[in-house]
């Protein structure tokens, strides 16, 4: 089988292993392998001058070597004609020499024999050479890996092997780093969670504690507290509120009064006798007597209320101060008031229905004083 140019389907010649394209070629008849003529031995005289028959009879050389070689005794020779110049040539072969009866028994042999290229290796021996030099490479590379590397690769393999207990190491880190993530965010929402109720709580206790503080303070509405009174064993406090009354022209009966005590000392170190607590029957009352003892106060500007007016001897007179009666909470913040107004130079702080009041100058507007935080806005 032939053919001048290669069909449509690429042929890869079985000797040379490459694409047949515009090349003779021929094919073995007993392994069908195909091949191009130079890997064939085949001159390109010689495949011109075949015939079909003998095309399709081919073999190629690797079966032709796997024959049994068997005797030729018995092959008749014939001696091969003449040339004009008395050489022997080779035969030519025509266009007849296949079917010439006369040519059965002789051996056809190349015109340039010594010149016959040996038969090219076959994909067998292809595939055993690669292997061999395959296996060959291989021992040389072993040998020389146990001789200089070991070392070096069993320095690299445990590195590789700490490089893995690093890595295990990280991972760990990075997924408790992930949990603690997760627990800081979720943290993080609950503390802004109370932090807003815990402003709303505050807000609630500072409401809650400025009405409880005005309760406290409405009880009181009808209350005096006398201070700098000097305590006696034998005293009657009935009477000094009566007497009271009388010196600044406000009439007070022993029926005006539910009750009327001293009262504990804020601190015990204090030097200053126990306060006088008085309580009226209304704060009508309570107001009217407050005034009077502000009008003769202003009445009599050096010689205010003292003890000598209330009928309590001594050796020296001592002033007396009447007030409203303070809630704790209202007490502290009049004191805080009072340091405030000395800083600041106000001229006068004072109190009426249980608020505190202060002013700067005769002119100067009124400040109610509600809180620490009206003090601290001062200035």
């Amino acid at each position: 089988m032939t053919s001048i140019t290669a069909p449509a389907m690429s042929i890869v010649c079985s000797g040379c292993r490459h694409k047949i394209v515009n090349r003779d070629f021929l094919k073995c008849h007993l392994c069908l392998l195909t091949y191009d003529i130079l890997c064939a031995n085949i001159s390109q005289k010689i495949f011109t001058a075949m015939s079909k028959e003998q095309k399709g009879a081919w073999k190629c050389p690797a079966c032709r070597s796997m024959q049994p070689k068997t005797s030729c005794i018995d092959t008749p020779l014939r001696p091969p004609p003449r040339c004009n110049d008395n050489k022997s040539t080779a035969l030519a072969p025509g266009p007849d020499y296949a079917t010439s009866p006369a040519y059965d028994n002789v051996t056809i042999r190349s015109k340039t024999r010594g010149t016959i290229e040996p038969p090219s290796c076959t994909l067998h021996c292809e595939e055993t050479m690669r292997a061999l030099i395959r296996q060959e490479l291989k021992d040389v590379l072993s040998g020389y890996i146990d001789e200089h590397l070991k070392e070096p690769l069993q320095g690299i393999k445990s590195i590789g092997e700490a490089l893995q207990s690093i890595k295990e190491s990280m991972e760990f880190i990075n997924h408790k780093f992930e949990e603690l993530k997760t627990e800081c965010i979720t943290n993080s929402k609950k503390i802004r969670d109370l932090v807003v109720e815990n402003e709303g709580l505050i807000s609630t206790v500072r409401t809650l504690t400025a009405r409880v503080n005005q309760i406290d303070q409405l009880s009181r509405s009808a209350n005096l507290e006398i201070q700098c009174v000097p305590e006696s064993r034998s005293e009657n406090v009935f009477k000094i509120v009566e007497q009271l009354g009388r010196t600044v022209k406000c009439n007070i009966s022993e029926n005006d009064i539910q009750y009327c005590s001293r009262i504990a000392k804020k601190t015990s170190q204090s030097s200053r006798p126990r306060s006088i607590l008085l309580k009226l029957n209304s704060t009508r009352l309570r107001d009217a007597l407050l005034a009077a003892v502000i009008k003769y106060n202003r009445s009599n500007p050096t010689e205010k209320l003292q003890t000598r007016d209330l009928g309590i001897g001594g050796s020296k007179s001592l002033p007396v101060f009447v007030s409203e009666h303070l809630s704790p909470e209202m007490k502290s913040l009049h004191a805080a008031a009072r340091q405030r107004g000395r800083e600041l130079q106000y001229k006068y702080v004072w109190t009426r229905a249980g608020r505190i009041y202060m002013r700067k100058e005769d002119t100067s507007p009124y400040i109610y004083v509600k809180d620490q935080e009206t003090l601290d806005r001062l200035t």
